[in-house]
């Protein structure tokens, strides 16, 4: 019976690459009359995938976990649920500092903070270095994301290296980005929410952040007019180069530019994988060389021509799939052999 089971389980598993694979696949980018192959789906399935305790919600055993509950009216001292903080402010502080006393010798752990929140409002000027955040709890419809409204904007004056966001809802009112980077190194957001109003500018900008990671977040608005009036995300030109910078599995929509990629040094970056709605071009990376642009699925109200609905260079791009105002097509282009 449970070798029954273990058999039925792998069949549920693979069963839908199956099927795609034996023609219902929406496309084949090598050949549109045959579908994509089975290995190829399969490495679709799973080239992705986070293994990290935070992205199962569960904390790192060499840190100290510490918890947040925006609903609280006085703060504890953040160690448990009963006795949580009421800001992520206080909780990031607290992590950040536990991190670095000397005489536990901590500084390779990983703390993790577990946020319950539907409404927390805080303006963000500080991270916390080595720390996963993580949301739990329900906001509203909004399930199993933590929201806060507020503007993170988070000099180079001090490092927070190796801050994670996970299940966490960002948002802010005013015509500015929801978030500013400067010269953070491995800062990473996973199912994370940016959700714009009718005057936010952009949802990400950073510069010189290396390491930095973008996956399975969504770019979007909750209203009537599409945001990110400049772009979800700008990448801007620094004096140093751009390295390991990944965006995959996100989507984007955008009232103007979906990326906008401003590092003309840039080593080891990858847009991959996302999805696109914009008014503008949905990847301007200027045509240079080091970000690689590969399998993007992207509707834009622009021509889909490369130069006008993308500008990004083709020589590092592979499989991306553009709806244009009015027509398809892959860039770059392909052709059988």
């Amino acid at each position: 019976m449970k070798r029954l089971i273990t058999v039925l389980f792998i069949v549920s598993l693979f069963m839908p690459l199956v099927v795609q694979a034996a023609g219902t696949y929406p496309i084949n980018y090598r050949n549109v009359s045959n579908p994509r192959s089975l290995t190829d789906l399969l490495i679709d399935r799973f080239k992705d995938v986070d293994t990290s305790l935070a992205s199962r919600g569960i904390a790192d055993p060499s840190g100290t976990v510490y918890w947040v509950d925006g609903n609280r009216s006085t703060a504890g001292n953040g160690l448990t649920l009963d006795t949580a903080f009421n800001t992520l402010s206080a909780a990031m502080a607290a992590s950040h500092a536990n991190i670095a006393v000397t005489s536990r010798r901590k500084w390779a752990s990983r703390n993790t903070i577990f946020v319950i929140a539907d409404g927390i409002t805080e303006d963000i000027t500080a991270l916390a270095q080595k720390t996963d955040i993580i949301g739990l709890g329900s906001n509203d419809a909004f399930n199993g994301l933590a929201k806060i409204t507020g503007s993170w904007i988070i000099p180079d004056t001090t490092g927070y290296m190796g801050c994670r966001f996970y299940n966490m809802f960002f948002t802010d009112a005013g015509a500015t980005p929801i978030w500013d980077l400067d010269t953070q190194g491995g800062i990473e957001f996973h199912n994370c929410r940016f959700e714009a109003t009718a005057l936010t500018t952009i949802g990400l900008q950073f510069e010189e952040c290396n390491l930095l990671v973008v996956n399975n977040c969504k770019f979007t608005y909750f209203g009537g007019t599409r945001g990110f009036t400049t772009a979800c995300i700008v990448v801007v030109s620094d004096t140093d180069p751009a390295y390991e910078i990944t965006f995959s599995n996100n989507s984007f929509i955008s009232g103007a530019v979906g990326i906008d990629w401003n590092e003309a040094t840039s080593y080891d970056c990858w847009i991959r994988d996302n999805y696109f709605l914009t008014d503008g071009m949905c990847v301007d990376t200027d045509d240079i060389t080091g970000v690689m642009v590969v399998e993007n699925r992207m509707v834009t109200t622009l021509e889909p021509a490369d130069n006008t609905s993308n500008d990004f260079n083709i020589a590092y791009a592979i499989r991306n799939m553009v709806t244009g105002a009015s027509s398809s097509l892959m860039i770059p282009t392909f052709s059988d052999d």
